[in-house]
């Protein structure tokens, strides 16, 4: 699927729904396999979901994704593309997916391109290769931002992550209420312009570390 003026996905963007008593109705995707896909946007693009925006809860399990997923930058605006959501402002948890597809953006990541709410990634894993432009890569998220604590369990990248901007094996920039990693590591090489990390390129929240490694070959040029 290709469209050059939007976000896109297998579902391009998705807004809040209530129930009868107007309480949100969680999302759930789970148990499905996506082969031999491709995905390009001028917005937000992922394998999944494009955009969330707003919602309260995603619950994402079980899903794997292999293709080809791009996003481009349109008209001077941030866009991110990532193998399960390009950009999500849900409370958000991946939970036993995997990414093998090829993802590239100005922003670009193996499972989620940005978010601005919380994010839980657990027992997930990216698989394939990562290319960024001017808002950096990683092998799992580029950014977790704004005033919500966000997670990383008993995950990995083993695809190769390089930018010509920032890049790291897990993590470009931490930027929420607090991130903590556990159990997870990065074994993929990875490349950045002027700041790379094996497993996160950047911190400027609360982060807890505990048994987590990196193997990978890292490199900062310029």
């Amino acid at each position: 699927i290709s469209r050059d003026s939007t976000a896109q996905g297998f579902i391009s963007t998705i807004n809040t729904r209530n129930d009868k008593d107007y309480n949100p109705i969680p999302i759930v995707v789970r148990d499905v396999v996506f082969e031999d896909s491709y995905f390009y946007g001028a917005g937000y693009v992922g394998g999944v979901f494009g955009e969330l925006s707003s919602y309260k809860t995603v619950n994402i399990t079980n899903v794997k994704f292999d293709g080809v997923i791009e996003s481009k930058i349109a008209g001077g605006s941030w866009q991110a593309a990532g193998g399960l959501v390009g950009h999500s402002a849900s409370t958000l948890t991946l939970d036993s997916c995997v990414n093998m597809a090829r993802v590239s953006g100005k922003a670009a990541a193996g499972l989620v391109g940005g978010t601005s709410a919380a994010l839980i990634i657990m027992n997930s894993a990216n698989l394939g290769e990562v290319v960024g432009g001017g808002d950096g890569a990683a092998g799992l998220v580029v950014s977790a931002i704004l005033d919500y604590s966000s997670s990383i369990t008993n995950s990995y990248n083993a695809g190769t992550v390089n930018s010509t901007a920032g890049a790291a094996g897990l993590i470009l920039s931490a930027r929420g209420a607090s991130m903590n990693i556990s159990n997870s590591y990065n074994i993929g090489d990875v490349v950045g312009s002027g700041l790379a990390g094996g497993l996160v390129g950047e911190n400027e929240t609360t982060l807890s570390f505990f048994q987590n490694y990196n193997t990978g070959d890292v490199r900062a040029t310029g």
